[in-house]
Order: structure tokens, then C-alpha cells, then sequence
């Protein structure tokens, strides 16, 4: 079973944390907290370990408590270390990233491989903190790929130096620690974590971060980053949703009612002549991998049959999917993460999506991703500046048909559904669950038929 895969236990609170008495054990002449079975949710993981390091702070006097935060990318180990600075006055962190030494020779493109980090001055800086010396560590521009000054810090016994990176408890550097933790979302999450990350960082555009986390960063993760799990003393599963964040969300209304393209392109105020731009699709959709939440909930599901919990988490799984469309006409593909909300009739999604190569597909498909569906449909849409009215068909549905409004506008949206009637009619579910329900329902159909 893969280290990925956490063993699961019950579901703890702040309460369960705050009454709990922490063991601590004396190992090589230094203290150390014994390790918590369980993973723990973000904000409880936060908790036990701001627990942990003032239990420690009243053992270890002569020296910083050293503390090492490990994870994949995205994953969130700079906002808990940010946590933990906000709560102690006399911490400093360290970002494994400084030590990202480019003068090395990097294979394949891959700035994630372990071999580039400058282990040695790592290791340097670390033991002065120790000894309580001033030790200057240096800074990385991600946008100039390259080291571009020193920074000299220091800190006092019973302070905390917390060391934060995809390499945290590598090796080379893991017996500096007195307490070790490991932080990850799941894969899907840190995917988009990632991604936006690096636009922000590096400038990268989202296929370029797409295609590097797929080609290099994950497959460096599972190979020597996930190993290192086994040594965390805390491990906690951040489920932070990382849509909330995106901006310019589009607006969707969809109705089965059958609209007339005169209609349609009356409101939008198109020419007689415009018939709008026909497309066919085949949208690919991808399921996560399986992760610490699906495992836990199945832990604690209860006396649920496992066809009613198997129904429940594929309902709960829909929103989170990754959809590759390929475009029949041109043979581009293009990926969006899906994440829909539903308010009142409106289908709201965040707008990430990229174009990317096929590679890409097969590249998702070793983080562990499953093709669950592929729908085929045609989409003919009229748009003007600020609207698309799509009537879509789905060939594997017997050719229905419905008709889509979009727009970054809510109220036009809005006043757009009311113009060609179907306001307070929508349909909330996306295309997918649509395709899962007439699925669904010819199976059901099979079945009687059979009796």
C-alpha cells in the first residue's frame, strides 16, 4: 500500500487535542515528542503542534527547538508555518527553496530533483542556529533562476527554527529535527495549489507549471519525498479548497427547454445570417486519486451499505474532477479544473483552463487520476461581448439537447434567462452529473427489462 495512503483513525478535535498529554521521550541526549498515529485536519494538526513545540520548549533550554515541515508541493507548508510564526515571538523560518542551487547541472528541466539543493550550507546554517551563532542564509529569484544575496539571521535558546521544504526530512538533514511534521492535500489539491503558485512566482503560464508538475515535480515527490513520511511525528491533511481563491468565476444558467436560434440571437442582437460557431467535443473527465479523505470517510461511514456510500462519495467526487477536452475539429486539448457551486439557478465555476498537449493526459493518468467518462458533444454558440448561448447535444444521449447562458456578468446572466424564459427553471447539475443520471437510468431500465 502506497505511504500516500495514511492508516485512518477516528476524527479528532481542538477539545480531544487540548486534553491530551503529550508524551515525550529523551532520545540522544535531546526530548522529542512521540509520534501521533492519526493524520490530523488542518486546523487541529495547527493546534497539536503549537501544543507540541511549548511542551518542548520547557524541556529542550540550552538551544532552539528545531522543527521541519515537510509536504509535496501546494501543499501548504508555508501557511502553517505562518501559523506557527503569528503564535511565537521568538521563531524564524528557513524556505528549503533558497537552497536551490542552479549552478548545478539540471537534467531534463527537473529544479525539483533533490541532487540540486545545496545540502551543504544547509547543514551549515542549521548547526550554527544550534550553537546559537549568527549564520547567513541565502535568497532565491524564482523569475532569474538563480541565488541573488545572503541573508544573516539568528535566534536564542528556547526559540523555534522551523525549516519548511519538499525536502524537509531528507537524509541528509532529518537528525537536526526534535519535531517532524508532513503536510499534504491529496493530489488533486496540490496539483492546483501548485499551479497557481508558480504563475505568481515564476511567471510560469499555466501549461508550462501543468506539464512540470506532471513530467518532473510529481514523479520526483512519490519517489523520494513521500518515503520520508514514516519519519513525521505529526501528519496533517490540509483540505483547504484551493477554487475559493481563483478570480473571475464565470456564471452559468442551463435549461432543457427548446430554444429558436432566432430568439437566441435576438437578445444578443446578431445579424439573421450569423448561425454561430459549431464545435464538437470530447470531454474526458478524471476522477482524483483516491486520498485521505476518501479513506476516512469510508472508515467512518457507519452501517451504510457500500453501494449507498459508494453512490454518495462518487456525488461528493463530481465537483472536484479534472476535464480534458479535446476539440474533434482542430485536435487541440485543453484542460479546466472543475469545481462548481451552486446558488439559486446558477452553475458558478472558477475559469482555469489552459490548452495543453495529449501528453498531458497520460501525465495525469501516472498521478494517478482514472478516465471515468468521456461525453461526446456538438455546441453551436452565439455570443456577443458579454454573453455565449450554447445549445449543446449529447450524442451518447440519445442526441438530447440543452441550451447554456454564460458570462462573467451575474445579473446579465441573470436577465438573460428571464428574457428567454426559463428563470427559476434551471437545472443546478453540471454536464457530468446529467450524464451519470441517463447512465444510471438505462441501467435501472436493463434490469427491469431482464425480470
Amino acid at each position: 500500500m502506497s505511504l500516500y495512503k495514511w492508516s485512518m483513525g477516528r476524527n479528532y478535535s481542538i477539545d480531544d487535542i487540548q486534553s491530551l498529554e503529550m508524551e515525550v521521550t529523551k532520545k540522544k541526549q535531546t526530548y522529542q515528542i512521540k509520534k501521533f498515529k492519526d493524520p490530523l485536519y488542518f486546523e487541529v494538526g495547527v493546534f497539536y503542534l503549537i501544543r507540541a513545540l511549548q511542551k518542548l520548549q520547557t524541556k529542550i533550554t540550552n538551544r532552539p527547538v528545531m522543527v521541519a515541515i515537510s509536504g509535496p508541493s501546494g501543499s501548504g507548508k508555508t501557511t502553517i508555518t505562518n501559523k506557527v510564526l503569528n503564535v511565537f515571538s521568538k521563531a524564524i523560518s528557513i524556505s528549503m527553496d533558497n537552497y536551490l542551487d542552479t549552478s548545478k547541472h539540471v537534467i531534463d528541466e527537473n529544479f525539483d530533483d533533490y541532487r540540486l539543493v545545496d545540502f551543504d550550507l544547509l547543514k551549515k546554517n542549521l548547526q550554527e542556529l544550534i550553537e546559537g551563532k549568527e549564520t547567513k542564509t541565502p535568497l532565491y529569484d524564482f523569475r532569474k533562476s538563480g541565488r541573488y544575496a545572503y541573508e544573516t539571521i539568528s535566534c536564542k535558546p528556547g526559540s523555534i527554527v522551523i525549516l519548511e521544504g519538499i525536502y524537509a526530512l531528507h537524509d541528509h538533514i532529518r537528525d537536526f529535527f526534535d519535531f517532524k511534521v508532513f503536510i499534504s492535500g491529496g493530489v488533486h489539491y496540490d496539483l492546483v495549489k501548485r499551479i497557481e503558485r508558480d504563475i505568481s512566482r515564476t511567471g510560469q503560464t499555466p501549461k508550462e507549471s501543468f506539464q512540470q508538475i506532471t513530467e518532473t515535480v510529481y514523479p520526483m515527490y512519490k519517489a523520494f519525498v513521500e518515503p520520508t513520511i514514516k519519519y513525521a511525528q505529526l501528519k496533517i491533511r490540509n483540505r483547504f479548497n484551493p477554487f475559493t481563491a481563483l478570480l473571475n468565476p464565470i456564471y452559468s444558467i442551463k435549461s432543457d427547454t427548446l430554444i429558436e436560434k432566432e430568439k437566441i440571437k435576438k437578445l444578443l442582437g446578431l445579424k439573421d445570417y450569423m448561425g454561430g460557431r459549431l464545435q464538437q467535443y470530447n470531454d474526458i473527465y478524471l476522477r482524483p486519486p483516491s486520498d485521505l479523505e476518501e479513506e476516512f470517510e469510508q472508515e467512518t461511514s457507519g452501517s451504510e451499505s457500500s453501494s449507498e456510500k459508494e453512490e454518495e462519495n462518487n456525488k461528493d467526487k463530481i465537483k472536484d474532477w479534472i476535464r480534458v477536452r479535446n476539440n474533434v475539429l482542430s485536435g487541440n486539448y485543453e484542460v479546466q479544473f472543475s469545481q462548481v457551486l451552486h446558488q439559486d439557478d446558477f452553475l458558478i465555476t472558477p475559469s482555469l483552463k489552459f490548452a495543453v498537449s495529449v501528453k498531458i493526459l497520460s501525465g495525469l493518468l501516472s498521478l494517478g487520476y482514472t478516465i471515468d467518462a468521456t461525453i461526446k458533444r456538438k455546441a453551436r454558440t452565439f455570443y456577443n461581448e458579454d454573453l455565449g448561448i450554447t445549445i449543446d447535444t449529447f450524442v451518447q444521449m440519445k442526441n438530447k439537447a440543452f441550451i447554456q447562458i454564460k458570462g462573467n456578468n451575474r445579473e446579465k446572466v441573470k436577465e438573460a434567462a428571464k428574457t428567454l424564459g426559463f428563470l427559476g427553471k434551471g437545472i443546478t447539475k453540471s454536464y457530468l452529473e446529467l450524464y451519470f443520471d441517463y447512465t444510471e437510468e438505462k441501467k435501472l431500465k436493463r434490469k427491469l427489462q431482464k425480470k
